[in-house]
């Protein structure tokens, strides 16, 4: 489950969204939680298989240089890939963009208050039953309890 490290910038390869991953999921092998915004602008959090996301290409805005998101660091304010050459993520200044992945390996604790007790929630997306195990077995797998 290395190919991909939790806040990197991610292209999601059916769609061609940009994403962000969140975390691994230690009990399914190869799937990642990965943070995107939908056409409304607002934050989802969807479940991706490690071959369904490709690391983020492109050309640098400001010195058209090749960025790329298995190379370069995402910046951690904005979510964009960080130039390696001049240094910039976003053009026009980089604007934080309300979603904040902590990188941090220690350990977090928090309490989360499930909507159940069996940690299903209901299959609004057409991925099947077990996205609201899956989406809580990540949530669990970042945070102490």
């Amino acid at each position: 489950m290395s190919k991909f490290k939790t806040g990197q910038a991610v292209k999601i390869k059916h769609n061609g969204k940009f994403g962000q991953i969140v975390s691994g999921i230690k009990e399914r092998n190869n799937k990642y939680s990965v943070v995107i915004r939908n056409k409304n602008r607002e934050v989802e959090i969807n479940f991706y298989h490690n071959d369904d996301l490709e690391h983020y290409e492109n050309n640098c805005w400001n010195c058209n240089a090749l960025v790329n998101s298995s190379q370069d660091e995402t910046c951690v304010t904005c979510g964009l890939v960080i130039c390696s050459i001049c240094h910039r993520c976003r053009k026009g200044g980089c604007i934080p963009n309300g979603i904040t992945i902590n990188q941090n390996k220690r350990p977090i604790k928090a309490k989360i208050k499930r909507k159940t007790d069996n940690k299903q929630l209901p299959d609004s997306d057409g991925l099947g039953s077990s996205l609201g195990k899956e989406f809580w077995e990540s949530i669990d797998n970042m945070l102490e309890k």
